[in-house]
């Protein structure tokens, strides 16, 4: 390195009018400033820039078809949003459990909405989902939510509420619509319980083949319920309907027959008041031994319901 004498006036000077003093302070100041266009540059480019700021790793699994515990779709550990489809209500009891701090969407871009129930048993402890006012969280056709991990306290917790082209406009529910299309036998003068074949929809969920006369109320959903059921018998007089609630008569009979007719058909309502964990059963009876629904206008159906506070 170079030693130059002390004081400015030392330095020689150039025909360019510049000490080599000076030169060497506008080199340092030249690539200080170079440095900086660099990072500047390369920084605007990427946040702000003609390419946008965007996130790799969208997945979108195979169709839901059955609700999902403990759900890990192929892909899912580096995936930081989920396109979501689903051929019918559904729901999503869990998820696989990632790392401490873990972001990821959910977007619901089918016709039917998928329900993550609040802290399910259905799914192991790990894979669990809570979220506000610990009740289950409804996402509704095209609606999307993000869902945080907590390694805390082992949940996925839900961040965002559903957001859909007209934000809250669409009021969540909790209900199912359950229907049988076979002819159900039933013996004369006693209270039976209906058994249901399928749903129509089933959000919460409250109804299962496993449980196939009952509407339960699933957890953190307490509430007051509309229930209504319908059915045709052959039987033609002296025919009783009403539901129980929790194994007792929740409702008052509703009485029909004539001796007219060949067949007569009746339709219950009730408003219930319902906790978590209650469920609903419809009980029919018939003066005499006969049979329900098997027809193709006579299909046995009911259902229960409860809109969620907005």
């Amino acid at each position: 390195m170079a030693n130059y004498p002390s004081g400015v006036s030392t330095f020689p000077a150039r025909s360019d009018g510049q000490t080599i003093f000076a030169q060497h302070v506008q080199l340092l100041q030249d690539e200080v400033a170079a440095i900086e266009a660099g990072l500047l540059g390369g920084l605007a480019h990427t946040l702000w820039g003609a390419q946008g700021f965007t996130l790799s790793g969208v997945l979108s699994p195979p169709q839901i078809t059955a609700d999902q515990n403990d759900y890990a779709p192929a892909g899912l550990s580096t995936a930081f949003a989920l396109r979501l489809s689903a051929d019918a209500a559904r729901s999503i009891t869990g998820i696989l459990s990632q790392g401490t701090g873990r972001l990821l969407c959910l977007i619901n871009y089918s016709s039917f909405p998928i329900t993550l129930p609040f802290n399910s048993p259905s799914s192991a402890a790990a894979n669990r989902i809570v979220g506000p006012s610990s009740t289950n969280f409804v996402l509704v056709s095209n609606g999307c939510c993000w869902l945080w991990y907590d390694v805390g306290t082992g949940f996925w917790r839900i961040v965002s509420g559903p957001l859909t082209a007209s934000a809250g406009s669409a009021p969540t529910y909790t209900g199912c619509k359950i229907y049988n299309t076979a002819a159900q036998s039933i013996g004369a003068a006693a209270y039976t319980a209906v058994t249901f074949a399928g749903a129509d929809y089933n959000v919460g969920p409250m109804w299962a083949a496993g449980a196939p006369t009952r509407m339960t109320v699933p957890a953190g959903q307490t509430g007051l319920y509309l229930a209504y059921a319908k059915i045709q018998s052959n039987v033609n007089s002296n025919n009783r309907l009403r539901f129980l609630r929790n194994g007792t008569p929740a409702s008052t009979e509703m009485r029909f027959g004539s001796a007219a007719v060949a067949s007569i058909s009746a339709m219950d309502v009730a408003l219930l008041m319902l906790g978590q964990n209650d469920y609903v059963e419809v009980q029919v009876y018939l003066s005499a031994a006969g049979t329900i629904g098997g027809t193709a206008d006579s299909i046995t159906e009911a259902g229960l319901m409860r809109q969620n506070p907005a």
